[in-house]
C-alpha cells in the first residue's frame, strides 16, 4: 500500500536558508605572511560571503581565474557537487593538477563558510559535530632561530647548502634554547626542522649521511629532549631529505629520546621505501603534506606506510576530502596531524577538521613569529592560547578579518577586497 509522506516531513517543510542563493563573484589576495597567504573570498547574490585560504604556490591564482566562471551562479551551498564540477573540470589543465587541487580547497573553504553562516552553524558541526571543544597544537620552532631571520639562508642554492647549513645558530644549544622560550609560553608540543644543520661533508645529492651527521642529529634531539623534559611531546622534520638505509639508522638512534614521530625522512614518491623505514624502527614515521585528494592518501594508508598521516588540509582539495582521509586511516587506527603552514584563516578550516575527526592527534601551528597574526582576526580575544586553538563560536569557519589589518600586510601589488 501507498503511504504518502506526512506534510512535516516533505521537503517543503524544511527550513530553504540559502535554497536560491549564487555566487556573485570570486576573488583573492595575498598577504605576506612567514609564506605568502592566499585569501580568497566567494560573494553571493544574498550579501553573505565566504573565506578561503590555500596553500602558496606558483599558478594558484591562474587557476582561480580560470574556476571563476565555472562558479558564477552556481548555489555555494551545494559543496559536494561544486567540488566535483571544478575537480573534474580542472583535472586536466596542463602539468598543475597539484596546483588546481590548492586552488580548489580555497574555494571550498568558502564554500562551507558560506553553508555554516546560511544555516547559523559551525563547520565542524555540519562535518557531524565536534568530538573535542578545543584542538591542540605543536609550534613548528625551525631550527634555533625563526624562520624569518632564515629566510636568506633558504634561499641559497643547493651548491651553496654547506654555507647555508653551517649557520652557528643551528646548533644544539641554540635549539634547546629556542625550546624552552617556547614552552614557557605554554605549548606542549614542539617540531624542530632536522636536517638544517647539516653539513654536507660528501655529497649534496646523494641522500646519504655520515657518522658525524648522524651523531649531529641526535645531539639536536637530546638537547632538546633535556631542555622541555620527558613530558612534553617533541617531533623533528627532515624535509624527504635522506635514504632508506640512513633514514633507519637516524630513526634508530632518536628511538631513546621518546620523540612523537620523525618526519618525512625520505621522499614521499615511494610508498614501498617509506614502509621499510617505518617497519624497520620504533621511532613513529609521518607523512602526508605532499599528497592530494583521497586516491593520494590511499596506498599510503592502505600499506600502513606511516605511523602517523599529516594531511595539508589548504593543499590536497579541502575540508569533505579531508575527512573521507581521515575515515579511512581510522580504519587501520592511524592518527591525523594536519599539516598548516597557513594564516588563519587556513588554521580555523583545519581545526574544524581535527575536532570533527575521532583520530585526530595534534595539528601543526607556522606562524609564531607573525606577531600580527592574531590582530588579523576580527575579535578581542585571541584564538591561540597556552598551544591550543579555541573556537569563537560564531557560525560558518568562524572568522572575520579585520580589513586595516590585512591592508597593511599586502603582498606589493595586491588589493585587499574593499578597495
Amino acid at each position: 500500500m501507498y503511504c504518502p509522506m506526512p506534510l512535516s516531513l516533505r521537503r517543503e517543510s524544511f527550513p530553504r536558508e540559502g535554497a536560491d542563493m549564487k555566487i556573485t563573484d570570486i576573488r583573492w589576495a595575498a598577504l605576506a605572511g612567514n609564506f605568502d597567504w592566499l585569501v580568497v573570498r566567494v560573494d553571493t547574490d544574498e550579501g553573505l560571503y565566504g573565506w578561503g585560504e590555500c596553500f602558496w604556490g606558483v599558478g594558484v591564482n591562474e587557476m582561480l581565474r580560470t574556476m571563476k566562471p565555472l562558479l558564477i551562479g552556481e548555489n555555494p551551498m551545494d559543496v559536494g557537487r561544486l567540488y566535483e564540477k571544478l575537480i573534474r573540470s580542472m583535472s586536466g589543465v596542463g602539468s598543475l593538477a597539484g596546483t588546481s587541487v590548492t586552488a580548489i580547497t580555497a574555494v571550498e573553504f568558502a564554500l562551507w563558510d558560506i553553508t555554516g553562516k546560511a544555516l547559523g552553524a559551525p563547520v565542524y558541526q555540519l562535518l557531524g559535530g565536534r568530538h573535542r571543544e578545543r584542538v591542540r597544537l605543536y609550534a613548528d620552532c625551525h631550527a634555533g632561530e625563526s624562520l624569518e631571520s632564515d629566510t636568506e639562508a633558504r634561499r641559497i642554492t643547493v651548491r651553496d647548502k654547506t654555507k647555508a647549513c653551517a649557520r652557528a645558530t643551528h646548533t644544539p644549544e641554540a635549539y634547546a634554547a629556542r625550546a624552552k622560550e617556547v614552552l614557557a609560553a605554554g605549548w606542549t608540543a614542539l617540531k624542530f626542522d632536522l636536517d638544517v644543520p647539516l653539513a654536507w661533508q660528501h655529497d649534496a645529492f646523494n641522500r646519504c649521511l655520515s657518522n658525524g651527521q648522524l651523531a649531529q642529529m641526535e645531539a639536536v634531539v637530546a638537547a632538546v629532549r633535556e631542555a622541555v623534559g620527558p613530558e612534553t611531546d617533541i617531533c623533528f622534520d627532515c624535509h624527504w631529505a635522506f635514504n632508506v638505509n640512513d633514514a633507519i639508522k637516524l630513526a634508530d638512534r632518536l628511538t631513546k629520546y621518546e620523540i612523537m614521530w620523525l618526519e618525512d625522512p625520505i621522499p614521499a614518491e615511494n610508498i614501498d621505501a617509506l614502509v621499510k623505514v617505518t617497519q624497520d624502527t620504533k621511532t613513529p614515521i609521518c607523512t602526508g603534506e605532499n599528497y592530494f585528494r583521497k586516491f593520494g592518501f590511499k596506498e599510503l594508508i592502505e600499506k600502513q606506510a606511516v605511523d602517523i598521516v599529516s594531511p595539508d588540509i589548504s593543499r590536497l582539495g579541502g575540508l569533505l576530502e579531508a575527512f573521507k582521509i581521515a575515515a579511512l586511516a581510522d580504519m587501520y587506527y592511524i592518527p591525523v596531524a594536519p599539516h598548516n603552514i597557513t594564516g588563519p584563516i587556513g588554521t580555523f578550516a583545519a581545526a574544524h577538521l581535527s575536532a570533527a575527526i575521532p583520530n585526530f592527534l595534534v595539528m601543526e601551528f607556522h606562524a609564531m613569529d607573525v606577531d600580527w597574526f592574531e590582530d588579523l582576526i576580527a575579535q578581542d580575544e585571541p584564538v591561540i592560547r597556552e598551544g591550543y586553538f579555541h573556537f569563537t563560536g560564531k557560525p560558518g569557519l568562524g572568522i572575520e578579518i579585520d580589513d586595516d589589518v590585512a591592508r597593511a600586510h599586502l603582498l606589493p601589488g595586491e588589493k585587499w577586497f574593499d578597495e
